[in-house]
């Protein structure tokens, strides 16, 4: 524990601010802006809420910043594969069902088309999300990708889980909707060290 010299000359333990205070950091901070990003998607048809998300764009349209390395002509090819299936995307009912759909059209082999390269988990989980919240699907744990795996780590857990259920981790977490979780351990992953669990 870091320590530091009080005015009056003794030694005391700097206090860190608890798990507690970074989620209500995070409520405030990033709260509202998710809130108007999932109603941006509920408030679209499904082929605008599919083709913005396949696009890499948030709902008010502007690049999805943890996207911007995709290349255009992947994110396009992405695009047409999952629009021209609308009606199938229509019939799905859980998200679960819906990310792995959107994982076998445009990131493995099938059928006469390749995977698309240049997209990834993140990708994947990102276009999920934005198309769930168009058809009202909950999400009903947090999903493992890139940098919500690696905060998940650092607080001590399992990386190797696709998925965390809510009741399991720690209790600040647990105000945190599934969603949530994944923002923030991704948000905040070198942090999660001062939590860990394990």
């Amino acid at each position: 524990m870091k320590r530091t010299v009080a005015g009056n000359g003794r030694v005391h333990p700097l206090i860190e601010p608890p798990l507690d205070y970074l989620v209500d950091a995070y409520l405030v901070e990033f709260g509202p802006r998710a809130a108007a990003e999932r109603d941006g998607f509920r408030d679209m048809d499904l082929k605008s809420a599919v083709t913005m998300a396949a696009l890499g764009l948030r709902a008010d349209g502007r690049r999805q910043a943890h996207l911007r390395r995709i290349p255009q002509i992947a994110l396009e090819e992405c695009c047409e594969r999952l629009v021209s299936r609308l009606e199938r995307i229509g019939r799905i009912t859980s998200f679960e069902q819906l990310l792995e759909f959107i994982e076998t059209v445009v990131g493995r082999p099938h059928d006469d088309e390749d995977r698309v390269h240049g997209v990834n988990e993140m990708y994947f989980y990102d276009v999920a999300h934005a198309i769930a919240d168009q058809l009202g699907l909950d999400i009903d744990a947090a999903y493992l990708h890139r940098g919500t795996r690696e905060g998940a780590v650092n607080l001590g857990l399992d990386g190797k889980l696709r998925t965390l259920k809510v009741d399991t981790l720690p209790k600040p977490l647990q105000r945190l909707t599934p969603e949530e979780i994944e923002d923030f351990l991704c948000i905040y992953k070198d942090e999660m060290h001062r939590f860990r669990t394990q």
